[in-house]
């Protein structure tokens, strides 16, 4: 079942062959250019549904339901490089970008339709997707500060019916963060939105790639300006931007050079030190552990204790209990 219908009941559309329909269909001369966040409803003849969205730095994404016995569709050309990711169900599609393309729109298919590009899609069957509009500004920064591309021609070609794991897993995983509104969560969605831009680039990207400025890490100023400042706000909401401001840096290159300064990423990093923090308040004050995970950033007492004990192997509460035991082996 998806979105309430019975799959069973297009099954046979997409065996039937598609009428090539799309090669006629005439193509606007010069056709606007809109936001990724236009409404299907306000696209030409879509029988589509946006079911949720959100927006991050960078990145817009949201999940729609296909559900098409058989639709012939203009899609205008669009102000940010779009990835669609099948996630359940299968349609069958001929689309018209600069090629003619066919194939089954599917679980953990790829379609990659590029900024600025009009499209026509010929489409049946019941399918839900996933899709990633990604800001060609921020795309372009990460052209510039990793691969020494200009950031005006920091381009993506178009792909239809390939599957890549990495940006299904990716997009799952922004996916699973919509409903979540906290410093670790938000951390680690730009880390995110920033690992799928430069893997888009690299994999698809109009220019290849050069790597030889990953390397080195920060300067030590840089990274010890980054290091105190994380130390400074235990509590805060820190953000990737903020971070990389200190290091004069783009989000994407300073993400990267973080890591190899550190060997983790920034998100484990400033994890790591509110468990560091949150272990000296249990060891030193009179805090409740409620108290404790607020002080140190997370959005609950449950989200602190699942995290406290991943990292130090036992629980706030056992800490506390036994403070003296701890106290004497942590001097």
């Amino acid at each position: 079942m998806i979105g309430g219908q019975d799959t069973r009941d297009v099954a046979h559309y997409l065996t039937d062959e598609i009428p090539d329909r799309v090669s006629s269909m005439p193509m606007p001369d010069r056709p606007p250019v809109a936001s990724g966040d236009l409404s299907f409803e306000e696209m030409s003849n879509q029988r589509v549904v946006t079911v949720e969205s959100i927006r991050w730095s960078g990145l817009f994404l949201r999940t729609a339901h296909v559900a098409v016995p058989e639709n012939l569709a203009f899609i205008p050309a669009l102000a940010e490089d779009t990835l669609v990711i099948g996630l359940r169900g299968n349609v069958r599609a001929r689309v018209r970008l600069s090629k003619v393309y066919e194939d089954a729109l599917g679980p953990g298919s790829l379609l990659i339709h590029p900024r600025e590009r009009p499209g026509i899609y010929d489409l049946r069957g019941v399918c839900d997707v996933l899709m990633l509009h990604m800001d060609a500004g921020f795309l372009g920064n990460v052209g510039l500060e990793v691969m020494d591309m200009d950031p005006a021609r920091a381009e993506v070609s178009e792909q239809f019916g390939l599957r890549d794991g990495l940006i299904a897993e990716i997009g799952a995983a922004l996916l699973n963060l919509q409903n979540l509104d906290d410093t670790y969560s938000n951390l680690y969605a730009e880390s995110l939105i920033n690992a799928l831009a430069l893997h888009t680039l690299r994999r698809y990207g109009m220019f290849p790639a050069k790597s030889d400025r990953l390397s080195g890490g920060l300067s030590p100023t840089a990274l010890r300006l980054v290091k105190d400042y994380i130390y400074q706000h235990p509590g805060t909401d820190l953000k990737l931007a903020d971070l990389s401001k200190l290091a004069n840096l783009s989000v994407c290159y300073f993400s990267t050079l973080f890591k190899a300064s550190t060997g983790q990423s920034v998100h484990q990093y400033v994890l790591e030190q509110r468990i560091v923090e949150a272990k000296r308040l249990l060891l030193k004050g009179n805090l409740t552990l409620a108290e404790i995970a607020d002080a140190v950033g997370f959005a609950d007492q449950s989200h602190f204790t699942r995290a406290f004990k991943r990292i130090v192997g036992t629980t706030p509460g056992a800490i506390r209990k036994h403070r003296k035991y701890w106290g004497q082996n942590n001097k």
